[in-house]
């Protein structure tokens, strides 16, 4: 599942993260399994944590999909996961878990509503909603703000171009100030799913429409061009959208 890992024998190197070592250590540092539980697997005793095997092996497809197909950051998505941002369900399709606005500042579980589904077969697209965006509420993420009180809005048609997005300003591929910030995806260039998330936020600084390039994505901005605090950041004239950027795709 990791790309570039190579394994020989009982050490290993993961040549793109600059990671080597034994056994015990791809256990600790890869598998992320407590010291003790990864002695214990090394020495033929039932391992304690069973339930990060299990949850790894619920999301492998997605998990493949996301990261390799899509080319998101593992650990990124590891961590989502597992701070109850994205799920899966029983036909594999990626769950964006959607929460009310605001209800998840200050380490708040939030109210969940609904979900943005994206299918994980490649050959298959598949897109859908349930519940939140029929009351104007898309999947967002509160990058370390504090309080309802943000310095930006960052809005995306889909949350796999907020997960781009994010991908490519983490590596230093496109510059961005992301802190004090939500990340919205629109589900498409809905308005009124950006006009809710600014009745729940006060926004001190800007809002950026990262929408793509093509004609919803124009026809979009067209109704925000003008407009004080408002500011077009689309990808790169050549990509359509930010995951084909972050993959390289033209056209």
């Amino acid at each position: 599942e990791h790309d570039s890992l190579v394994i020989t024998g009982f050490k290993w190197q993961w040549f793109s993260k600059g990671m080597s070592g034994n056994a015990l250590d791809y256990l600790v540092k890869v598998e992320g399994i407590r010291f003790r539980d990864a002695v214990e697997a090394l020495t033929g005793k039932t391992l304690q944590s069973g339930g990060n095997s299990a949850g790894q092996h619920k999301h492998k497809q997605i998990l493949a999909y996301l990261c390799k197909s899509r080319g998101l950051d593992y650990t990124r998505i590891k961590q989502l996961i597992q701070k109850g941002y994205l799920d899966t369900d029983e036909r594999n399709n990626c769950v964006f878990r959607i929460y009310e606005y605001g209800s998840r500042l200050n380490g708040g579980k939030g109210k969940f509503i609904g979900a943005e589904l994206h299918g994980s077969n490649p050959k298959r697209p598949f897109k859908g909603f349930t519940g939140g965006f029929k009351h104007g509420v898309g999947f967002h993420l509160n990058w370390k703000c504090k309080s309802a009180s943000v310095d930006r809005l960052y809005a995306f048609e889909s949350a796999i171009d907020l997960l781009s997005f994010l991908t490519l300003v983490e590596a230093g591929e496109v510059e961005a100030d992301i802190d004090n910030s939500v990340l919205l995806s629109l589900g498409g260039v809905k308005p009124e799913v950006l006009y809710t998330c600014l009745t729940a936020y006060e926004v001190q600084e800007r809002v950026f429409l990262c929408v793509d390039n093509d004609e919803a994505g124009e026809n979009f901005l067209t109704g925000f061009r003008g407009i004080e605090g408002f500011t077009e950041l689309r990808p790169d004239k050549i990509h359509k959208d930010w995951n084909d950027q972050l993959l390289g795709n033209c056209g």
